[in-house]
């Protein structure tokens, strides 16, 4: 059975902005566990490519008990609940995530209803009207919930392209908007920041319709090949000769 905690965040107790890679606290409203101890609040592990406190998430992960830090919940695949009812929708643009109280989140449910949302992302000037909301703020909001509804698009194109979850979010942590330009232009780029082996990105790519004798392949072969070599025995230089004859291996003559 897939285990999933619903709530919020509490706290956030370590943050790795590099990779991603967060602990916090997290405060149960429900789940499909009958593990007494999966209840009220929770220590979480995993990779996030963002994460606020007082947003309403959806983790999905296991359970495990960590020799140093006692019982957790591992997430593997988390969302952000989309909130379809009053006090649901009132609470998330009121959140740490919007630049707007309690009062206008309150105006803008008034006024738009339980479909406020997606509202907001067909046309941002359907704010317009609430008192007190200026030019500012109206883009701010748009520009947050366009940035979630993003970032979900993104992380599914590239478990398409065959990233794992856990890959995906690491790189997107880093690369926000721009993750599938930096994957178009060059994925083996990925090698210098991420410990991706060079067998999944080189896979992905040549999926993606990248030659064998690619100069981008070539040049990561070439730094693959002569780490290998120079790990198996144990020397600090290869010769030249050696990397050409398993550079043949790969690339198509």
């Amino acid at each position: 059975m897939k285990i999933y905690i619903k709530g919020t965040i509490s706290t956030i107790i370590y943050n790795n902005e590099s990779n991603g890679y967060t602990v916090g606290i997290f405060r149960i409203k429900e789940t499909n566990s009958d593990d007494p101890s999966v209840k009220g609040s929770i220590s979480f592990v995993g990779i996030f490519h963002e994460l606020r406190e007082k947003t309403n998430y959806i983790f999905y992960g296991n359970t495990k008990v960590h020799p140093k830090y006692g019982f957790q919940f591992e997430v593997n695949e988390y969302e952000v609940v989309k909130p379809s009812e009053k006090e649901d929708i009132i609470s998330f643009l009121s959140s740490e995530l919007f630049p707007i109280g309690e009062k206008t989140a309150e105006a803008i449910y008034k006024k738009l209803g339980d479909n406020a949302i997606s509202k907001i992302l067909d046309d941002k000037n359907v704010l317009v009207s609430i008192p007190r909301l200026k030019e500012g703020k109206i883009n701010k909001i748009y520009e947050i919930l366009k940035e979630y509804q993003d970032s979900n698009t993104i992380i599914i194109k590239m478990t398409e392209l065959g990233f794992t979850l856990r890959q995906a979010l690491s790189i997107y942590a880093k690369y926000k908007n721009s993750t599938l330009d930096i994957i178009n232009d060059n994925i083996y780029m990925l090698l210098d920041s991420f410990d991706i082996p060079f067998m999944t990105i080189d896979d992905i790519a040549l999926n993606m319709g990248i030659g064998s004798d690619d100069e981008r392949r070539v040049l990561a072969l070439i730094i693959y090949i002569i780490s290998n070599i120079c790990f198996s025995i144990g020397s600090t230089y290869v010769m030249y000769d050696e990397v050409m004859h398993e550079l043949n291996k790969y690339v198509d003559n």
